[in-house]
Order: C-alpha cells, then structure tokens, then sequence
C-alpha cells in the first residue's frame, strides 16, 4: 500500500489481538487449526492484545488528524491565547495519580507562558507531589455551535516555596502586601504551570480562513 499511495500513507502497522479457541465457530476452528500445521505453530490460545500500545497508537493517529489543515502563524495564535487567557481568571484544574483523579474550579493569573493558582491546599496537591502534568481548561459558557470558544491546556505543575523571592514576587505583582498575606490563619500556597500545549477552540477562526481548532506548543516558557 506504501508503493502504491506514497506519501498519503500517514500510519502503517499490525495491531496484535487475541486467538481464543473456543470463541471459533467450528468453519474457522478448521480454518485455524490449518493454518497452525502449515506454520508449524502450537494450536492454542494466543493472547497478544495489549491495551496500553492499542490506545497509545490510536491516540498517535488522533494528534495526526487534528493537525489543522489551515494552521495560522504561531505569533498570531499567541496573541489570540494570551488575549483570551488575559481577559479569563477561571479555569478547571485537572489533576491526578493512579487511581486518583481531581477537577478544581479555580482562579488563576496568565504571565509570559505561565499559569499562577493561590490555594489553601486541598488534593490537588497531593497529586501535584506525585504528578507534575496537569490539564486546564479554560472557556466561554455554551451559547451555540457557532460561538465556541474555550482552550485546553496541557502544562506541568510545581509548588513554590512559601516565603521565597518568586512568592513574594508573585503577591506583589498581585498587589497583595506580603506581610499580611503571611500573617493569615491559613497558609496560601502557589502553583505555577509552566504551559506546553494549547489547543484552543474558536469558531471565529474560520471566519480568518483557517481551522476552527488550533494549537500552539511552548518549547521553553521561562524564554
């Protein structure tokens, strides 16, 4: 099929699966068992199906298709996600650790490529401990098909250091006075995310003649 398509092949491989025997009907037990002397293999059960590879490699093809067809040039799709980012202060962090999953609407602040989230503490950091990569989402409420508009984010998480100079910068710039911040009853804890992806959904991007889906990569945010 390479041969004869060329460069429109984008994916090629086997996608191992399972032989159970006795889920034959008896046509293809005989089919089966015909195949097993003539490659001289054992006539038994082959179970060779893994699910991780299989949704690794579906996911693999999905990030090809959702490739824009009409891609807009990445200093103007970071202005587009810094003026929605800007002009939002709600998001839906999503963390998690095994078995262990947590969503949490929350306020945040947008900063040259970095998401700041003021916190008591709560789960979510338990899996931030655990787990660095973290999901935010960030949108409008629905108002139709034709006024989406919202972005998800896929970024790492860390905890800075209560009381150090990136804290204390950070309440300045907040306009918070350390020493009152410092002095509450509970303690506020800062999350920065230092964003990696952005996938973001506008349906006005069609309107400037490109995919209503695009996305954006930091390779370095601290750059």
């Amino acid at each position: 099929m390479s041969d004869l398509l060329g460069s429109s092949v984008v994916f090629q491989e086997g996608i191992p699966g399972n032989l159970i025997l006795k889920q034959l009907d008896q046509e293809d037990r005989v089919r089966t068992a015909s195949f097993f002397k003539s490659a001289g293999l054992k006539e038994q059960d082959y179970l060779c199906f893994d699910q991780n590879w299989y949704v690794d490699t579906l996911l693999g093809i999905k990030a090809w298709k959702d490739n824009p067809t009409e891609a807009m040039d990445e200093k103007k799709i970071l202005e587009f996600c810094e003026e929605f980012l800007l002009n939002h202060n709600t998001c839906s962090l999503s963390t998690g650790y095994g078995k262990r999953v947590r969503a949490t609407p929350i306020e945040y602040w947008y900063k040259n490529g970095f998401l700041y989230i003021l916190s008591e503490g709560g789960e979510k950091f338990a899996n931030i401990l655990l787990s660095a990569n973290v999901s935010v989402a960030v949108f409008n409420e629905f108002q139709g098909m034709n006024q989406l508009r919202g972005m998800q984010i896929k970024g790492t998480a860390e905890i800075i250091e209560t009381g150090s100079e990136e804290y204390c910068d950070f309440l300045t710039m907040r306009k918070l006075k350390v020493e009152n911040v410092m002095k509450l009853p509970s303690s506020l804890y800062l999350v920065k995310i230092a964003i990696k992806r952005i996938e973001f959904l506008w349906s006005g991007f069609r309107e400037m003649g490109v995919d209503v889906k695009q996305f954006l990569t930091f390779s370095d945010p601290s750059k």
